[in-house]
């Protein structure tokens, strides 16, 4: 999510406790900062003066979590670190995202990766639910099961490298 850039910004909550949150959201906050939308007063789309809460313009009371890059392979590989050697996600700006994972073992049949993708939907579904729509792995579709390119020097992934390989014929499976 983006702010538009008429001088909305995400402010620090202030005075929210935890207990105050039904179970539901005290799951899905695991601890991190939660953010108000601040509309400042002068602001095409801050309220009229009558209706503001704040002299300087208006908090919206919206809460919003910030979700850190690279959060969903991190948690990738560490629910499924029996499963995955290593992952990339890829589709910035696309239609859906794009797990690319490097199996531990190599799946020898279809219905052996069928299986290995299904494992990793199930570890990852909890942590799928906290996510916004656009942010999910959904569907085995949207997992490669593939050695990831590396660099020569580092043995660091070649993020640009895979995203190239077969994307057209992924995307082309999204229905939009």
């Amino acid at each position: 999510m983006r702010v538009i850039n008429d001088g909305c910004k995400f402010i620090p909550t202030r005075g929210l406790d935890h207990t105050d949150l039904d179970g539901d959201s005290q799951q899905r906050s695991q601890g991190e900062q939660l953010f108000d939308l601040f509309l400042p007063a002068e602001a095409d789309t801050c309220p009229h003066a009558t209706v503001r809460n704040r002299p300087d313009g208006h908090i919206t009371g919206d809460l919003f979590e910030e979700v850190k890059p690279g959060s969903i392979e991190d948690h990738v590989l560490t629910s499924c670190a029996d499963l995955v050697r290593n992952c990339v996600i890829v589709g910035h700006y696309k239609p859906g995202i794009v797990l690319f994972v490097e199996p531990v073992t190599a799946k020898d049949s279809p219905e052996d990766e069928g299986r290995f993708k299904t494992a990793i939907l199930n570890r990852i579904s909890a942590f799928n639910a906290r996510l916004i729509l656009h942010e999910r792995i959904e569907s085995a579709l949207q997992i490669v099961s593939v050695p990831l390119p590396r660099t020569r020097e580092k043995g660091n992934i070649r993020r640009k490298d895979e995203h190239s390989v077969a994307l057209k014929e992924i995307y082309a499976s999204f229905q939009i």
